[in-house]
């Protein structure tokens, strides 16, 4: 196999077009974005005979004295259906790194490989994931009747719930991105977990919505915002990236009315895919299972659809020296 550096838009979309399903950190905006912000990006084909076997953007994380990592958040993805050429071009990544990406320590990646497609390969190790390495996703192909009857029966009433108590739902444009930006840090307070500063989470709504790939979707009850969440729209999917809601009202059921908002705008789009973006594993001794997500996970899992897990994230050593003392150093 061959690889390719690829840096005009338009071959890459169309390289990677056939994919259904393809992650929006994948796309060319998205790498433009990551440029944005005085990330290193680079674009990879991997070709066999002429033809495309799979695409790898990878992106450059700088840290401080050892100089870095290249990475490829859910990626690479693959254009083959055969297991034998997605191994093979998960080696010629690795080469390619050795041989081309020497001022990285490691490369990072988590390929859109189902963990029954394929076994983490022996050159490479897994890392907790970044992004999340299970998901759910609902085919928007069905009607909205038999998307419904695929729900829990809790979930089906909360949405019914929301829509009989006036919580309403519109697309703003950004202006109220403040007041969500602060619904967010009030619900990661709440649920105890992690979540992007506001700087960050502001540009990649700017940008990506300024390239018409971000909506922000906002619940008000009473012209009060009592819940959010931004989609990501790329390819064939909608991606439910952020959300947030506030601990005022929640009688209301807001973040079930967004979702139904969300999952019947994409469907009358002709969307295929409607992709929750992250969910717990089935498994609690997962390495990526995460206790602050129980609640979240038996929210999504309501909607009903498919669970998917991938193989997660990967490592593979450039430089192995450096990459054994770093190793060392998170361990003391």
């Amino acid at each position: 196999m061959q690889m390719r550096e690829i840096t005009e838009q338009q071959e890459w979309e169309h390289g990677i077009q056939p994919i259904s399903f393809r992650p929006f950190t994948q796309s060319f905006a998205w790498g433009a974005f990551q440029a944005s912000v005085g990330k290193p990006v680079k674009r990879l084909f991997i070709e066999k005979d002429g033809g495309l076997i799979a695409a790898c953007q990878l992106i450059f994380e700088s840290r401080p004295l050892v100089g870095g990592y290249w990475f490829a958040p859910k990626g690479p993805i693959f254009i083959t259906n055969e297991t034998k050429n997605k191994k093979e071009a998960m080696d010629t990544l690795r080469a390619y790194a050795k041989t081309h990406l020497r001022h990285g320590v490691f490369l990072r990646v988590e390929p859109m490989l189902l963990s029954t497609e394929m076994e983490v390969p022996p050159s490479w190790e897994r890392k907790k994931s970044l992004n999340p390495s299970s998901t759910r996703r609902l085919d928007l192909k069905q009607t909205e009747k038999t998307l419904l009857q695929g729900m829990h029966q809790k979930t089906r009433y909360n949405i019914r719930v929301s829509e009989k108590k006036g919580a309403l739902v519109e697309v703003d444009d950004g202006k109220n991105l403040s007041d969500f930006l602060r619904v967010m840090k009030e619900t990661a307070t709440r649920d105890t977990f992690t979540q992007h500063d506001d700087t960050y989470v502001k540009k990649t709504f700017v940008f990506l919505n300024g390239k018409g790939k971000a909506k922000l979707r906002l619940a008000k009850y009473e012209d009060k915002i009592i819940a959010g969440q931004m989609d990501i729209w790329y390819g064939d999917t909608v991606t439910y990236l952020y959300g947030a809601s506030s601990s005022s009202r929640r009688d209301l059921m807001a973040p079930y009315a967004l979702h139904w908002s969300a999952i019947t705008e994409a469907k009358k789009a002709n969307m295929h895919w409607y992709d929750f973006w992250g969910e717990n594993p089935e498994n609690e001794t997962s390495i990526d299972y995460k206790k602050s997500w129980s609640g979240i996970s038996r929210f999504k899992k309501g909607f009903g659809g498919e669970h998917l897990v991938y193989t997660g994230t990967l490592d593979t050593p450039i430089r192995r020296n450096t990459y054994r003392i770093l190793r060392l150093l998170r361990r003391i």
